[in-house]
């Protein structure tokens, strides 16, 4: 109980359970010895999926004889943050490559080159040109290289979109690529 009230991060976690008990879901490293609770008493929209990636900042909280971080809101959760490819090479120019899995069902991976760190805007489009999501922002800096970020098929309200064509964009300064994928149910 010491530590409650302490603000700590879990970076680069990935969700192990969806719901254990009471609405938490837990994080891990990787290490079955190494797993972590998170309390559902923030206001927060994301929905755990097994497997996502994520970053999570919360407020220790020891809660029936169990430790657990309790986010305060959206902004210290991190879901499915860009990823960098094992490959080391620096790409020659800025390069938007082909989604993965396409057509696909529920996620996605889209992938994307720099050449040097560069803020970027990653986003997601419907065939009439509505913005559906915004996976990555302006905020960060993402260094050079290969990245992929995925795309849960869910629009900025956490909903699932319906199946059809949507374009995915990537925005390098002035420079804007495109490219569409499809999403079957």
């Amino acid at each position: 109980e010491r530590y409650e009230g302490v603000l700590v991060h879990a970076l680069r976690a990935v969700v192990l359970e969806e719901d254990v008990e009471l609405g938490d879901w837990t994080i891990t490293n990787g290490e079955p010895w190494d797993r972590c609770r998170v309390g559902t008493w923030g206001d927060y929209t994301y929905e755990p999926t097994v497997d996502d990636s994520v970053c999570v900042m919360g407020v220790v909280a020891y809660q029936y004889e169990k430790y657990k971080i309790q986010p305060r809101g959206d902004s210290d959760i991190a879901a499915n943050y860009v990823g960098v490819d094992e490959d080391d090479t620096i790409p020659d120019s800025h390069a938007l490559r082909g989604n993965y899995p396409n057509p696909f069902n529920p996620k996605t991976w889209i992938a994307f080159d720099l050449p040097e760190p560069a803020r970027v805007v990653v986003a997601v489009y419907d065939v009439a040109g509505r913005h559906v999501r915004t996976l990555v922002d302006r905020e960060v800096i993402i260094r050079a290289g290969r990245h992929s970020v995925p795309w849960d098929g869910r629009d900025a309200a956490g909903q699932r979109v319906g199946s059809g064509v949507y374009f995915y964009r990537l925005e390098v300064g002035e420079e804007v690529l495109e490219k569409s994928m499809v999403l079957l149910k």
